[in-house]
C-alpha cells in the first residue's frame, strides 16, 4: 500500500490494544468505489471504515474508544493490513506486592508476596517498604539504628526488672506484719525464675568469648535479681560494633558458603558452632519451553499471530504479533516485547531466549510449579511459529539434606522438616552452579547461634504455650490446689453446721426440760402454800 495513515484523539479505554486495519479490496483513497477497511481488536470488537469515493483524503474517521484514523491518498491492496498499538495509564485492579528474594538478571529468587507493600517477614528484624518496581535486581545494605538498638537494650532490661519486681512481690514475707505473699514457698514460680536467669547469665554458644555475655555490654545481675544496666559501656559498645551487640540477643545464622544463604529457623532449631552440613543432591531449575529448531526467516501470519502463554499456572491476556517476516533475533524480541507488556504476566520477568536455532522461553521461578506453554487463540488454532511443536519442560525443587538428613525442596529453599533433630526448621537458600556442587561432601556448613533476648523469647514461648506451656500445668495445679481446700472448706462448713444444728437441738431439749422443771416447781410452791395456810387444824382426820 501507498496510502499514509495517523491516528489521533485520545484513548479512553481501560487496557492496552492492538488495533487491525485489513483492506477488503485494490484500490485507491477517495476515488475506488466501495473501498473499504475492515479493523478488529483483537477481543472481538469490529468495524468497517469507509475510504472510497466520497471520502476526503486525511479526514479522520473515528473507529474506537476515542480514537480517529486518517488515510492520505494513494492506494491500498486486498488483505494489505497495518497494526495499531494502544497504551493506558489507568489503574489496574488491585494486586498482591511482589518480590523475589535472591533473584538475579535472568530471573529466579524465592517469591514472595504480600497485600500490602509494607514487607516484614522477608529478613528478620527488619521492614521493607516498596515503592516502586525494578527491571534489575536491588542490593538492600542494611545499617544498624543506634539509638533504637539502645532504647531496645534498656527496654529489655527494664521489662525483665519488671517481672522480677512481681515475682517477688508475690513471693515475699514481711517479717513486721507477718503477712506472706499468696505464691510464697511456690517451686514452680522459682524454677520459671532460676530459668530465665540463666538463659541472662550464661554464654551464647557460638560467639566469641570476648562479647558471648552480657557483661560485655554493661548488663551485670545484682543480689536482689535485679539487672543493672551501665548506659555508657552500652553505647560504647553499639557504636563500636553494632553487629556485635545484635548478635548477644538475636538469632543468627552463618552459612560457609556464600551461595548457600541462611534463611531462618524456628524454635526447634538447635544451636550449632560446628555449622549443620547442607549437601545439595540436585540444583533447583525454572521451567522452559523451547522451540524445535527454526528455519533463518520465520513468517507470522494472520493465522498465526494470536496466542496466550501460560507461567507458571498464570494465563496471559491474548498476545497479538504483527504478521510478517522475522529472523529468529527479531522473532524472540517480539515476543519478549509482547510477554513483558503484558499484565497479566508481565511482572513474572519471563525471559526469551535465541541460541543455536532455537527460541527458549523461561519461567521466572524456580521449582516444580515453574512451567511455560503457549494456548491457541481458538481450539484448533495455530499458534506463532514453532510454539505447539516444541517441548515444554517443567522446573525442579532443589533437593538435598541437611545435618545428613533429607530435606524439603520448594524452589531454591531448602528446609529442614520439622521433627528431624537439631536442625529442624532450619532454612538455606541455594544459588549455587553446577560447577560449585562437591561430589566429595557438603557444599556448606550453617552454624547457628541463638542469643539471649532470642533464647528468653523462645522459653516464654514455651512456657505460656496455652495447650502444653509450664504456666498451663502451674495454672492447673493451682486451680486444683484451690478446688481441693474449696472442698475442704466446704466439709469444714458442713461438719459445722451439722455440730450448730446438733447443739440447737440439745439446746431447744434442755430449755424444754427447764421449762418443765419451772413448772414442776411452781406447782410444788403452791401446794407448800396451800399446806401452810391450815394454821391449827392440823391434818385432814386427825385430831387436834
Amino acid at each position: 500500500s501507498t496510502t499514509k495513515t495517523a491516528v489521533s484523539g485520545e484513548y479512553t479505554g481501560d487496557e492496552a490494544k492492538v488495533y487491525t486495519f485489513t483492506a477488503q479490496r485494490d484500490g485507491s483513497v477517495g476515488t475506488t468505489k466501495d473501498l473499504r477497511i475492515l479493523w478488529d481488536d483483537s477481543q472481538g470488537n469490529t468495524g468497517e471504515l469507509a475510504v472510497g469515493e466520497n471520502y476526503q483524503a486525511i479526514t479522520p474517521l473515528p473507529f474506537a474508544e476515542g480514537l480517529s484514523i486518517a488515510f492520505g491518498a494513494g492506494r491500498v491492496f486486498k488483505d494489505d493490513l497495518f497494526t495499531v498499538r494502544t497504551r493506558t495509564a489507568t489503574i489496574q485492579p488491585p494486586q498482591d506486592a511482589l518480590i523475589r528474594f535472591g533473584a538475579t538478571e535472568l530471573g529466579g529468587g524465592l517469591e514472595i508476596t504480600s497485600p500490602t507493600n509494607e514487607l516484614d517477614t522477608v529478613i528478620e528484624g527488619v521492614r521493607l517498604n516498596l515503592v516502586a518496581k525494578s527491571d534489575k535486581p536491588v542490593t538492600i545494605t542494611i545499617r544498624g539504628d543506634t539509638q533504637q538498638a539502645f532504647d531496645g537494650v534498656k527496654t529489655f532490661v527494664d521489662e525483665y526488672n519488671e517481672l522480677s519486681g512481681v515475682i517477688a512481690e508475690l513471693t515475699k514475707f514481711d517479717k513486721d506484719t507477718k503477712v506472706a505473699g499468696p505464691l510464697l514457698g511456690n517451686r514452680d514460680l522459682a524454677n520459671i525464675q532460676n530459668s530465665l536467669v540463666g538463659l541472662l547469665i550464661n554464654p551464647v554458644a557460638g560467639l566469641p568469648k570476648t562479647s558471648n555475655m552480657l557483661m560485655a555490654l554493661g548488663i551485670s545481675l545484682d543480689n536482689k535479681g535485679q539487672l543493672k544496666l551501665d548506659e555508657s559501656v552500652l553505647q560504647n559498645k553499639i557504636q563500636e560494633d553494632f553487629s556485635v551487640v545484635a548478635d548477644l540477643f538475636r538469632n543468627k545464622g552463618e552459612s560457609s558458603h556464600s551461595n548457600v544463604a541462611f534463611v531462618g529457623m524456628t524454635d526447634d532449631t538447635q544451636v550449632s558452632t560446628d555449622g549443620f552440613p547442607v549437601e545439595i543432591e540436585r540444583l533447583a531449575s525454572q521451567g522452559y519451553y523451547e522451540t524445535p529448531p527454526l528455519p533463518g526467516q520465520i513468517l507470522v501470519t494472520n493465522q498465526s499471530n494470536r496466542f496466550f502463554v501460560k507461567v507458571d499456572g498464570r494465563q496471559s491476556d491474548l498476545i497479538t504479533l504483527e504478521p510478517g517476516p522475522y529472523s529468529i533475533a527479531s522473532y524472540a524480541r517480539a515476543l519478549q516485547d509482547a510477554i513483558t507488556n503484558d499484565k497479566a504476566v508481565g511482572q513474572l520477568k519471563v525471559p526469551v531466549l535465541a541460541q543455536d536455532g532455537q527460541i527458549r522461553v523461561l519461567s521466572g521461578r524456580f521449582g516444580k510449579n515453574s512451567a511455560v506453554s503457549f494456548v491457541p487463540a481458538l481450539d484448533g488454532g495455530l499458534v506463532g511459529v514453532g510454539l505447539m511443536e516444541g517441548r515444554s519442560v517443567p522446573g525442579a525443587d532443589v533437593e538435598g539434606q541437611i545435618d545428613g538428613k533429607a530435606a524439603e525442596g520448594n524452589g531454591q529453599l531448602l528446609r529442614a522438616p520439622d521433627k528431624s533433630g537439631p536442625a529442624a526448621g532450619l532454612r538455606v537458600f541455594v544459588k549455587l552452579t553446577d560447577s560449585q556442587l562437591n561430589p566429595a561432601g557438603p557444599e556448606a556448613a550453617v552454624k547457628v547461634t541463638r542469643g539471649v533476648a532470642a533464647r528468653v523469647s523462645t522459653y516464654l514461648t514455651a512456657v505460656t504455650n496455652p495447650l502444653n506451656g509450664e504456666m498451663r500445668r502451674i495454672t492447673q495445679t493451682l486451680q486444683q490446689q484451690v478446688g481441693t481446700l474449696e472442698d475442704q472448706l466446704k466439709r469444714m462448713q458442713e461438719r459445722i453446721q451439722a455440730k450448730r444444728e446438733r447443739l440447737q437441738g440439745r439446746f431447744a431439749r434442755l430449755e424444754s426440760q427447764l421449762s418443765s422443771l419451772k413448772q414442776q416447781q411452781s406447782y410444788m410452791q403452791s401446794q407448800m402454800a396451800g399446806l401452810g395456810a391450815g394454821g391449827g387444824s392440823g391434818l385432814p382426820g386427825l385430831p387436834r
